[in-house]
């Protein structure tokens, strides 16, 4: 089962293709730094229309908001959320939002509300790519952990 796993951002939307629980490819949406809001908005459609047809995914994970103490930033992630869930309904994917706070707060360990982006990188670095250094950023983490744990939770409701 191929899986699109999305960490949602304006600035710097992360993607991750996975075939079971294997990696096929990963990668970050990025703008030029003077584009607009809604040159963002279009190179992020674009983008994903684009994995979308060369991939084909059987499922869409996309990484469910949890920004809570900036309202601002909420606001922003909400409509790209909303972007991307309306750009992939218009083709037949199934489409979720998973809430991967929890798999990260269970990764960070007793007693840790949650996990540092810099530590779910890390933990991802560890866990598929050997503990490499060189290798993606804190969006392309999300990606990959957002289509993982999709991936492990819809393989419990099959």
């Amino acid at each position: 089962m191929i899986t699109l796993g999305i960490d949602p951002s304006l600035n710097g939307t992360g993607w991750a293709i996975l075939d079971c629980k294997e990696i096929k490819d990963f990668g970050v949406i990025r703008h030029k730094a003077n584009a607009t809001r809604l040159d963002k908005f279009e190179t992020i459609v674009f983008e994903l229309n684009n994995i979308l047809k060369k991939f084909q995914p059987d499922l869409i994970a996309i990484e469910e908001q949890h920004v809570f103490f900036n309202r601002a930033s909420s606001h922003v992630v909400s409509e790209v959320i909303g972007l991307i869930t309306g750009a992939v309904i218009a083709d037949p994917f199934t489409t979720y939002q998973f809430v991967t706070v929890n798999m990260k707060s269970a990764r960070a360990g007793v007693g840790c509300k949650s996990m540092k982006k810099e530590d779910v990188t890390r933990h991802v670095r560890y866990l598929f790519f050997g503990g490499a250094e060189d290798l993606l950023d804190h969006n392309e983490a999300d990606a990959i952990i957002t289509g993982y744990y999709a991936h492990c939770q819809w393989q419990t409701l099959a």
